[in-house]
């Protein structure tokens, strides 16, 4: 069962990789929520980005202080995929322990599409530390993958308090 406190947007604020195409984390940055679109600017895999893993580092949001205990890491992505491209995969990695991918589901039209991580993760010092990870897989030579907005949000348990 997700805890109780629910975070703000973590969102892109660093490049980790920059192997697709087009990578700029600020293009997936956008101060959008689902189900509003985002801005059209997009980070994109094409046949040159076979196989290849583009990762961010993600803001904390000022509420994930107060997490001592994270269960639940939901993605959200809003994006799109040439019909013959493989299903990207997406990972989350937390405190330097990455999850296994999974795929993505994005549609051949813009649509927003999320995926659920469950764990058992614990706050590490006095920040958390995210990675969001995409990776294509065997692109043909009209395979595209546009990702517009990608963001996490995050459900936990606070820190007890000592009175």
């Amino acid at each position: 069962m997700a805890g109780w406190i629910i975070t703000l947007p973590c969102r892109p604020y660093v490049n980790i990789t920059t192997v697709w195409n087009a990578n700029a984390y600020t293009s997936i940055a956008d101060a959008v929520t689902n189900p509003t679109a985002g801005d059209g600017v997009t980070i994109l895999a094409d046949a040159s980005d076979d196989s290849e893993a583009q990762s961010y580092g993600m803001s904390s949001p000022a509420a994930a202080k107060y997490l001592g205990k994270i269960d639940q890491i939901i993605v959200h992505v809003y994006g799109k995929k040439s019909s013959a491209a493989p299903q990207p995969t997406v990972n989350i990695t937390v405190h330097g322990v990455a999850s296994t991918a999974q795929n993505l589901a994005l549609n051949i039209s813009y649509a927003w599409t999320t995926y659920t991580f469950t764990g058992n993760w614990h706050r590490g010092g006095s920040e958390v530390g995210f990675v969001l990870t995409f990776t294509t897989g065997t692109m043909a030579s009209a395979d595209t993958v546009n990702i517009d907005v990608a963001y996490l949000i995050l459900y936990g348990y606070p820190i007890p308090y000592i009175i």
